[in-house]
């Protein structure tokens, strides 16, 4: 590393939340949402990416759009695009997974996908994941994806809980994995298993204000698995620890936020 490296990472133009790194080829790459300066709303522009070096993270590159919303076929609006995630699939290329805002299809969120030869594309478009027959119990919001063995595990959920708001979906049962095909990267072979139930159907009461909100992720450390997500205590990223990429899920704890 040339030289200290604070945040923010980016420059202060540039807001990229959601933020997923994934090294690919000896360079970390940043795939996320995209806000737009001064808007009300979230997640209103193309996907970007940013990059660096794995051994000198100061030196950050503009990749350029890799993902423009009016890429894909169905959209004819100016929906949000939320948080992607992206993997390299057993057949080398990469594959970014993304959720439009529920206007984008008739009220209901779906998961889409795109293909690339690189990491930082251009991406094409795939197919969808047809995930409508768990639409009930799980929302397909904030994919994550994960690659190991020739496995294609896919994360995905929100609980649709804001009370503030007076909003409730009692029968949204957490977060979920399934497993898609890895010759196509989209086809759902196995039935979903909850990761970490939501606050309404936390039977246990096992999690409390920790139970699962929205925004999956999977990483492996030392042969465990971590999967993290935001909670619906609204101001923290909080991990589970399992022996398997589909669990079961034992609670852990905190990356940040306040008590």
């Amino acid at each position: 590393m040339k030289k200290v490296v604070t945040n923010p990472y980016l420059p202060n133009f540039e807001y990229v939340p959601d933020g997923e790194p994934h090294v690919f080829n000896g360079r970390v790459y940043v795939y996320g949402s995209h806000d737009r300066f001064g808007s009300s709303g979230f997640c209103l522009n193309n996907y970007i990416t940013w990059s660096a070096p794995i051994d000198d993270l100061s030196d950050w590159r503009y990749e350029g759009v890799i993902w423009k919303k009016t890429d894909d076929p169905l959209n004819k609006t100016k929906t949000q695009f939320y948080a992607p995630d992206v993997c390299q699939g057993p057949d080398g290329r990469y594959y970014i997974y993304y959720s439009p805002a529920p206007g984008f299809t008739k009220g209901s969120w779906v998961i889409r996908c795109a293909v690339a030869d690189s990491p930082a594309g251009p991406f094409k478009f795939h197919g969808k994941v047809d995930l409508s027959k768990w639409q009930k119990s799980y929302a397909p919001f904030d994919p994550a994806v994960y690659v190991e063995d020739g496995h294609v595990y896919l994360y995905y959920g929100s609980a649709l809980f804001y009370p503030v708001l007076g909003l409730s979906a009692k029968k949204i049962l957490g977060g979920a994995v399934v497993e898609l095909d890895p010759k196509d990267m989209v086809t759902v072979i196995t039935e979903p298993i909850t990761t970490v139930p939501s606050i309404q159907c936390d039977v246990n009461k096992e999690y409390g204000i920790h139970a699962f909100f929205e925004a999956s992720s999977m990483r492996k450390f030392n042969g465990k698995y971590y999967f993290i997500y935001s909670s619906q205590a609204g101001h923290e990223l909080f991990y589970c620890i399992g022996d398997t990429p589909k669990g079961p899920f034992r609670k852990g704890g905190r990356f940040y936020g306040g008590s």
